[in-house]
């Protein structure tokens, strides 16, 4: 049943249908992609290009430097990664958790190489996630809640 002008007003901050009968493939030339939390994006441009915003004071926008073309993007609170079309996932920023997964708790300002064969990542307020191209999961950073899942609540790095 359709909406009244009136009902439709009091559901703007509803979720809206989206269509997605158009698959997503690493090949498109098209497809924009956009991740979003914590007051920042991240955009991957059609040309592969990433562009970061972070919104507030001053909202800052910058393009970061990787060498092949990105396809997947993800923001965390303090960190940033991308899955390149190689299958190669970079990940930089804030690490006193060690969320960047370069084996240490120094912050980088560049990004760095964790996994040649990576599908895919999804960061958290300090930790990160990634599944390798073969299905394996890795998880690390910060473990407080157990959000790792290796049964513990110590922080990983590596």
């Amino acid at each position: 049943m359709p909406e009244t002008e009136s009902a439709a007003a009091e559901n703007e901050t509803q979720p809206a249908e989206v269509d997605t009968s158009d698959e997503i493939n690493q090949t498109s030339t098209e497809t924009i992609r956009i991740a979003s939390a914590y007051g920042r994006k991240a955009i991957v441009m059609p040309d592969g290009k990433l562009q970061l915003f972070t919104e507030g004071e001053g909202e800052t926008d910058s393009y970061v430097s990787i060498a092949d073309p990105v396809f997947y993007a993800s923001v965390g609170r303090y960190h940033n990664a991308a899955v390149t079309k190689k299958n190669e996932l970079y990940v930089w920023g804030a690490n006193e958790s060690g969320q960047v997964g370069d084996g240490s708790t120094s912050d980088q300002e560049e990004p760095v190489l964790i996994f040649s064969d990576a599908k895919t990542i999804s960061l958290g307020d300090r930790h990160s996630a990634a599944i390798l191209t073969n299905d394996d999961l890795y998880v690390w950073g910060k473990n407080k809640n157990g959000q790792v899942g290796d049964g513990t609540t110590k922080n990983t790095s590596d």
